[in-house]
């Protein structure tokens, strides 16, 4: 007997189907077109390290996503619906020539049925996750690691029921669409949602920029910070470990040689406040700041800022205390500015972190 090639695939197709509801949902067939995720802005190509990211994902930056294959609409609770489309996650980079984020390996779009992905990053975070399609990602005792070492741990929400007509190569349409690029990639949009908050300090004088008096700051430090904490993604709750916190130093001119360096100078009010230190960039543990719950200050178990500063008309350096009362949340970034004149005026401004990093996308070939 003689079969067509419509009747094969045909019965390719019935037999994946219905051997979908007694085991794993089984592979089909792969297309000759690369899953890959594609940004339309390109950075220098370093690696990215201990900073927030921005807008646009950045190209310095690698992240691990996981794929599931399902012949129809994917149900994490149905275990046996779907298959794993690779084995574990797999760190995705910027790839130069596509212009766009690849897996290490090549990795073809299925002939029929649905893609499905998570993601993370960095893709070198420390613990490394476990996942499930039911729960997503868990970091299990996530350990924020030293001032100026940190780094902005993301996440994203399933992003389901990817097929590949939807992510055909184009030539001028693509919403993605760059003339510069030699390839054109309608990818699958992953966006990645902050779990850490985002700490600044600034400080400026209450005084004009004309004044005689000046105001000068030698040291900030963050005390009492709460440091270990286990991060779930699928209802994006952290649990902080209380017992543990640490102190983050954000400024430290004290040993440097030369006396003139020792002190940072405070713009006037009417100039722009400065960050205390431009350079470093706090990534916390959202968490409680007053412990106790009461209103008085408890210096072992409240989080609070510790400050050394000094004027033109006092030169002696006073240490300062300034009890942080907030709740600091996920995805958010707390500004806290400092105003020096005979006293320190202290306010807080909190405001959203970038609260979707859009701008690139996945792309499976």
């Amino acid at each position: 007997m003689i079969l067509r090639k419509s009747h094969i695939i045909c019965i390719l197709l019935a037999e994946a189907l219905l051997s979908a509801g007694c085991r794993k949902a089984p592979m089909p067939s792969t297309s000759t077109m690369p899953v890959f995720f594609a940004a339309p802005e390109v950075a220098a190509q370093t690696k990215a390290l201990h900073t927030d990211m921005g807008v646009t994902y950045d190209t310095r930056e690698s992240f691990v996503t996981y794929a599931a294959y399902s012949p129809s609409d994917f149900n994490p609770s149905a275990p046996g619906s779907y298959s794993d489309f690779w084995v574990g996650g797999l760190p995705c980079s910027y790839n130069s020539t596509y212009h766009a984020w690849a897996p290490s390996d090549d990795y073809f779009w299925p002939m029929f049925g649905h893609l499905s992905f998570q993601a993370y990053s960095p893709a070198d975070a420390t613990p490394v996750p476990s996942f499930s399609w039911q729960n997503g990602f868990t970091f299990t005792s996530f350990t924020v690691p030293d001032a100026g070492a940190q780094y902005d741990l993301m996440y994203t929400d399933l992003v389901a029921d990817c097929q590949r007509s939807d992510y055909t190569i184009n030539d001028g349409d693509a919403y993605d669409d760059d003339h510069d690029f030699d390839y054109t990639y309608n990818g699958v949009n992953l966006q990645f949602h902050h779990s850490l908050s985002l700490i600044e300090v600034q400080a400026s004088s209450g005084l004009g920029s004309s004044s005689p008096v000046k105001y000068y700051v030698q040291k900030v430090v963050l005390k009492n910070a709460h440091y270990k904490g286990t991060f779930t993604s699928s209802n994006g709750v952290w649990d902080v470990v209380t017992g543990t916190m640490t102190d983050y130093t954000i400024l430290d001119l004290s040993g440097e040689t030369d006396p003139d360096d020792q002190w940072k100078l405070l713009p006037g009010a009417d100039e722009y406040p400065v960050s205390i230190n431009s350079d470093l960039t706090l990534m916390l543990l959202p968490q409680t700041l007053n412990r106790t719950s009461t209103p008085d200050f408890d210096d072992n178990t409240d989080a609070y800022l510790e400050i050394t500063y000094k004027s033109s008309t006092n030169p002696s350096p006073e240490p300062v205390r300034l009890p942080l009362t907030d709740i600091w949340e996920k995805g958010k970034k707390y500004t806290y500015s400092l105003v020096f004149s005979d006293y320190i005026e202290f306010t807080a401004r909190i405001t959203k972190w970038n609260e979707k990093i859009t701008g690139y996308h996945v792309i499976v070939q």
